[in-house]
């Protein structure tokens, strides 16, 4: 007889649990939320280091400095699954314009189109503003061209150089629920894994394709952006 009262109350017990499970499960359906926005990043810097930034590689140079103005736009959608966990999908178009001063280079510009999917953990969901982890996958697309002066100094000629890069990353950032729907968002990078290839070609026409491979920890003014949300 005690088995079978057992048996019951395990039976019993299991029903209830599995009830409350498919009606939090239920609940949490039901605030699944949907967000479109986007954020921005401008920066302008005049430096008067004797060095240069190219490609990605900072070399010596006779140099007396440079000015440099850099824009990125990012529009986004998304969807809240719940009080944790936002899944969304990212478009980053990017521009930068560097002036050297009595340089081989005289100017660089470079823009880039990427394609970008994202994570964000939510650490504090129970807060007004809300710290996230956000894991990524982003696949980018540059395109650069850079002005020298060839070596009797009177004549100027482009080189230009493309790339596909893969990065794989964690940044880190947070959310201000300013009404119920809309929020303000602010990103900053942080580490990095990037591969890809550069095939770069000079003032001739030669062209030469490098690997690319870098990681790291990019914690600088331009890899930070401000923007909103609206959801619905």
């Amino acid at each position: 007889m005690k088995p079978i009262i057992l048996n019951v109350l395990i039976f019993i017990l299991t029903c209830t649990l599995s009830n409350a499970q498919f009606s939090e499960t239920a609940e949490e359906s039901k605030n699944v939320q949907f967000f479109f926005g986007g954020s921005v990043n401008f920066s302008s810097t005049e430096n008067s280091s004797s060095q240069i930034f190219i490609n990605g590689f900072i070399g010596p140079s006779n140099s007396n400095g440079f000015e440099s103005t850099t824009y990125a736009i990012s529009p986004t959608v998304g969807t809240q699954l719940n009080k944790n966990w936002i899944l969304g999908l990212a478009l980053g178009l990017y521009n930068s314009h560097i002036t050297y001063r009595n340089s081989v280079i005289e100017s660089y510009e470079s823009s880039s189109i990427s394609f970008i999917a994202f994570a964000r953990y939510i650490v504090n969901p129970k807060n007004k503003i809300k710290v996230y982890v956000n894991p990524y996958y982003d696949r980018t697309y540059f395109d650069s061209v850079y002005n020298f002066t060839t070596s009797n100094l009177n004549t100027s000629s482009l080189g230009k150089n493309t790339e596909e890069r893969f990065t794989f990353g964690v940044s880190f950032g947070a959310l201000y629920e300013i009404t119920d729907w809309l929020r303000a968002t602010t990103n900053v990078g942080g580490f990095y894994y990037s591969t890809g290839t550069i095939l770069d070609t000079d003032s001739n026409g030669v062209e030469n394709e490098m690997k690319l491979n870098s990681k790291g920890l990019n914690l600088q003014a331009t890899s930070l952006s401000f923007g909103i949300e609206f959801i619905f």
